[in-house]
């Protein structure tokens, strides 16, 4: 099976596709005497034949700081290839794009492309919703004191499907949410044996085999406290998972786990890097 390439757009921490130092960024200047209708085309495709080249290296992910089609609507270019980018996009290609974010006019002129108008945050919203883009997760913002409370949680596949928990309605901290099992920390316990208390206690599963694979801080509510959140990603657990603290249990592939409207942010941006690093 063809591993998925993920094409983020608007992600500043995953590497670019068109890369500082690359030869469409070297070219910018000379294309700049271009009419706007011809450089937005040479972008387009610069696009597509990255994406083509990263795909037969074996890459993971990239990403573009806007997408092509968005400036040529915002632009008010009427007749353009943009459609075309899609059928030419090897098929292994995923889109995912970050919403909630000012459009990143500046990186335009940087791009060699013209300025968009003001509607170009809401067009690639429009695009987004039609095409089915999954969205993107921000990374969680690292804390600068030491955290309130700490908490340990586990990724376990099964089948392709990655167990999820919605949290009780009741829940002392973000409540009704999905999330990845787990709990918090009681008083000088490490984070692993968190993890193995939480889910024996939760799900009737003895954790075998865990491994610590991200931290994130997060402000959460109520309260706005400081967390840190231990991710690990189980590979061997005995026993079959049952709800034993009232929460609802469902098995999901990862890519339709991460388009869950309710999925808790920092546990979201987690699957959505083990799931883009091929690591889930």
């Amino acid at each position: 099976m063809t591993q998925p390439f993920h094409l983020a757009i608007g992600a500043p921490e995953v590497p670019a596709l068109l890369p500082e130092d690359g030869e469409y960024r070297r070219a910018v200047a000379s294309l700049r005497r271009l009419p706007d209708r011809e450089r937005l085309h040479l972008f387009a495709y610069e696009v597509v034949e990255r994406c083509r080249e990263a795909v037969m290296a074996g890459r993971r992910r990239a990403s573009v700081d806007v997408w092509p089609e968005v400036v040529f609507l915002a632009s008010g270019v009427k007749a353009h290839a943009a459609g075309e980018i899609l059928s030419l996009l090897p098929a292994s290609v995923e889109i995912s794009w970050l919403p909630d974010v000012f459009f990143p006019h500046a990186r335009l002129k940087d791009l060699g492309l013209p300025p968009a108008l003001d509607s170009a945050e809401e067009t690639l919203a429009k695009l987004a919703t039609e095409r089915g883009w999954r969205r993107r997760f921000p990374k969680p913002i690292a804390l600068r004191d030491e955290p309130e409370e700490r908490t340990a949680a586990g990724v376990l596949v099964r089948d392709g499907a990655v167990l999820l928990e919605r949290r009780p309605p009741d829940a002392r901290v973000t409540p009704g949410v999905w999330d990845i099992p787990g709990g918090h920390a009681e008083r000088g316990e490490d984070p692993e044996a968190t993890l193995r208390r939480e889910w024996e206690e939760e799900l009737g599963l003895r954790v075998t085999e865990a491994r610590l694979a991200l931290e994130l801080d997060a402000f959460e509510s109520p309260g706005r406290h400081h967390y840190r959140h231990s991710i690990f990603v189980v590979s061997g657990a005995d026993g079959e998972a049952s709800a034993r603290e009232g929460q609802a249990l469902e098995w999901l592939p990862p890519a339709e786990a991460l388009r869950l409207d309710d999925l808790r942010p920092p546990t979201g941006y987690a699957l959505q890097e083990l799931y883009e690093l091929g690591e889930i």
